[in-house]
Protein backbone atom coordinates (compact mmCIF):
# COMPACT_ATOMS: atom_id res chain seq x y z
CA UNK A 1 0.00 0.00 0.00
CA UNK A 2 1.37 3.30 -1.13
CA UNK A 3 1.51 6.03 1.58
CA UNK A 4 0.27 8.94 -1.15
CA UNK A 5 -2.91 6.78 -1.68
CA UNK A 6 -3.59 6.91 2.21
CA UNK A 7 -3.08 10.66 3.11
CA UNK A 8 -4.80 11.48 -0.28
CA UNK A 9 -8.06 10.02 -0.47
CA UNK A 10 -9.87 9.92 -4.02
CA UNK A 11 -13.36 9.85 -4.53
CA UNK A 12 -14.36 9.76 -0.86
CA UNK A 13 -15.33 12.55 1.10
CA UNK A 14 -16.86 12.75 4.76
CA UNK A 15 -19.36 10.73 5.81
CA UNK A 16 -22.65 11.94 7.79
CA UNK A 17 -21.29 10.93 10.80
CA UNK A 18 -18.01 12.69 10.87
CA UNK A 19 -20.11 16.10 9.61
CA UNK A 20 -22.89 15.82 12.32
CA UNK A 21 -20.28 15.12 15.34
CA UNK A 22 -17.84 18.08 14.19
CA UNK A 23 -21.79 20.11 13.54
CA UNK A 24 -22.29 19.19 17.49
CA UNK A 25 -18.67 19.86 18.78
CA UNK A 26 -18.75 23.69 16.98
CA UNK A 27 -22.57 23.97 18.98
CA UNK A 28 -21.15 23.33 21.92
CA UNK A 29 -18.60 25.20 21.84
CA UNK A 30 -20.70 28.30 20.70
CA UNK A 31 -23.37 27.32 23.48
CA UNK A 32 -20.45 28.53 26.23
CA UNK A 33 -18.76 31.21 24.20
CA UNK A 34 -21.77 33.08 23.89
CA UNK A 35 -22.54 33.71 27.17
CA UNK A 36 -19.38 34.36 28.38
CA UNK A 37 -19.09 37.19 25.50
CA UNK A 38 -22.47 38.64 26.39
CA UNK A 39 -21.15 38.71 30.06
CA UNK A 40 -17.90 40.02 29.66
CA UNK A 41 -19.46 42.51 27.29
CA UNK A 42 -21.66 43.85 29.77
CA UNK A 43 -19.09 43.91 32.48
CA UNK A 44 -17.08 46.47 30.07
CA UNK A 45 -20.31 48.82 29.86
CA UNK A 46 -20.34 48.88 33.80
CA UNK A 47 -17.10 49.92 33.51
CA UNK A 48 -17.92 52.37 31.24
CA UNK A 49 -20.85 53.82 33.40
CA UNK A 50 -18.38 53.50 36.06
CA UNK A 51 -15.53 55.90 34.58
CA UNK A 52 -18.51 58.35 33.91
CA UNK A 53 -19.96 58.90 36.91
CA UNK A 54 -16.13 59.28 38.68
CA UNK A 55 -15.84 62.13 35.36
CA UNK A 56 -19.35 63.33 36.39
CA UNK A 57 -18.10 63.77 40.04
CA UNK A 58 -14.70 65.34 39.03
CA UNK A 59 -16.91 67.83 36.59
CA UNK A 60 -19.63 68.64 39.47
CA UNK A 61 -17.18 69.31 42.10
CA UNK A 62 -14.98 71.80 39.47
CA UNK A 63 -18.23 73.55 39.09
CA UNK A 64 -18.99 73.95 42.59
CA UNK A 65 -15.54 75.47 43.13
CA UNK A 66 -16.07 78.44 40.55
CA UNK A 67 -19.93 79.00 41.29
CA UNK A 68 -20.26 77.58 45.19
CA UNK A 69 -23.10 75.34 44.54
CA UNK A 70 -23.32 71.78 42.40
CA UNK A 71 -25.93 71.47 39.72
CA UNK A 72 -28.19 69.27 37.88
CA UNK A 73 -28.75 67.92 34.29
CA UNK A 74 -29.56 64.81 32.41
CA UNK A 75 -27.66 62.71 29.56
CA UNK A 76 -30.16 60.39 28.02
CA UNK A 77 -29.32 61.13 24.92
CA UNK A 78 -26.61 63.23 22.26
CA UNK A 79 -29.07 65.94 21.87
CA UNK A 80 -30.11 66.43 26.01
CA UNK A 81 -26.40 66.19 26.63
CA UNK A 82 -25.15 68.80 24.28
CA UNK A 83 -27.36 71.14 25.08
CA UNK A 84 -26.47 74.23 27.20
CA UNK A 85 -28.32 72.52 30.11
CA UNK A 86 -26.66 69.12 29.36
CA UNK A 87 -24.24 67.68 31.33
CA UNK A 88 -21.81 68.04 29.00
CA UNK A 89 -21.98 71.64 28.25
CA UNK A 90 -22.61 72.69 31.92
CA UNK A 91 -19.87 70.40 33.45
CA UNK A 92 -17.67 69.80 30.37
CA UNK A 93 -17.37 66.43 30.23
CA UNK A 94 -18.11 63.97 26.84
CA UNK A 95 -20.36 61.79 28.13
CA UNK A 96 -21.96 58.64 25.63
CA UNK A 97 -25.39 58.05 25.37
CA UNK A 98 -25.45 55.00 23.76
CA UNK A 99 -25.25 52.56 26.34
CA UNK A 100 -26.22 54.62 29.48
CA UNK A 101 -28.64 57.81 30.69
CA UNK A 102 -27.31 59.74 32.92
CA UNK A 103 -29.17 61.90 35.85
CA UNK A 104 -27.40 64.47 38.00
CA UNK A 105 -29.78 65.44 41.36
CA UNK A 106 -28.04 68.52 42.88
CA UNK A 107 -29.20 70.68 46.09
CA UNK A 108 -26.56 73.27 45.78
CA UNK A 109 -24.70 71.35 48.84
CA UNK A 110 -24.94 68.01 47.90
CA UNK A 111 -25.52 65.90 44.02
CA UNK A 112 -26.22 62.35 43.36
CA UNK A 113 -25.49 61.03 39.99
CA UNK A 114 -26.91 58.03 38.67
CA UNK A 115 -26.29 56.04 35.25
CA UNK A 116 -28.85 53.72 34.48
CA UNK A 117 -28.63 51.13 31.17
CA UNK A 118 -30.45 51.87 27.92
CA UNK A 119 -29.86 50.04 24.69
CA UNK A 120 -30.17 46.21 24.19
CA UNK A 121 -28.34 43.65 26.04
CA UNK A 122 -29.28 41.44 29.05
CA UNK A 123 -29.14 44.13 31.70
CA UNK A 124 -31.45 46.80 31.20
CA UNK A 125 -32.48 47.27 34.92
CA UNK A 126 -28.82 47.97 35.74
CA UNK A 127 -28.27 51.27 37.74
CA UNK A 128 -24.86 53.02 39.26
CA UNK A 129 -25.36 55.52 41.78
CA UNK A 130 -22.72 57.88 43.48
CA UNK A 131 -22.84 60.49 45.41
CA UNK A 132 -20.63 64.10 46.05
CA UNK A 133 -19.29 61.54 49.21
CA UNK A 134 -18.57 58.69 47.30
CA UNK A 135 -15.14 57.08 46.34
CA UNK A 136 -17.03 54.99 43.93
CA UNK A 137 -20.39 54.11 42.28
CA UNK A 138 -22.57 51.31 43.59
CA UNK A 139 -24.46 49.01 41.25
CA UNK A 140 -27.74 47.49 41.79
CA UNK A 141 -28.31 45.19 38.73
CA UNK A 142 -25.75 44.60 37.52
CA UNK A 143 -23.10 41.85 36.52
Amino acid sequence: MDISSIIFKRGRGFTLIEIIIAAFIIIIIAGISIPLYIKSKEHLLGREAIASLKLISVGEKIYRMKNLAYVSCRCRDSGECGGNQGCNALLKTNLVTQNWAYEVRATGITFSATAARQGSGGYLNCVYTMADADDAPAGAGCP
